[in-house]
């Protein structure tokens, strides 16, 4: 029959190790994020960077506004080969919360806005560095 000391002891720890991960989690949620204001001129179609990570790093991107001049489909994407994430097809504002998602691109790739035409893009993110 095992010892109630014994048992304290593993619940105790148990506790301990629960409150180490909560700590862990609650500072992923809490260290800090840096705004990206970004101002882009499309001419064409095409994808421009507004963050491009450090090397061997890759961007968690948090949450996304910005503003678009003209009836051009615009929306964001990691690298140039990913899917786009349609935003807008008329212009006018968007904007998206994405905390409880963070995407996150892959090591050394940017995130770029892609529109389908000429347009004025202006806005910012906000995202880490991970």
């Amino acid at each position: 029959m095992p010892r109630y000391g014994h048992i304290a002891d593993v619940f105790l720890q148990n506790i301990a190790n629960k409150l180490d991960t909560l700590n862990t989690s609650i500072s992923e949620i809490t260290s800090a994020v840096a705004r990206k204001p970004f101002s882009l001129s499309f001419t064409a179609a095409g994808d421009q960077a507004i963050w491009t990570p450090a090397s061997g790093k890759r961007v968690r991107l948090h949450f996304i506004s910005f503003e678009s001049d003209a009836d051009v489909q615009v929306g964001w994407r990691f690298g140039t080969t990913e899917t786009v994430q349609v935003c807008r097809i008329t212009k006018g504002p968007y904007v998206a919360n994405l905390i409880g998602a963070n995407p996150p691109g892959d090591v050394d790739q940017a995130l770029n806005i892609r529109a389908e035409g000429a347009v004025n893009v202006k806005g910012y993110v906000l995202g880490q560095e991970i």
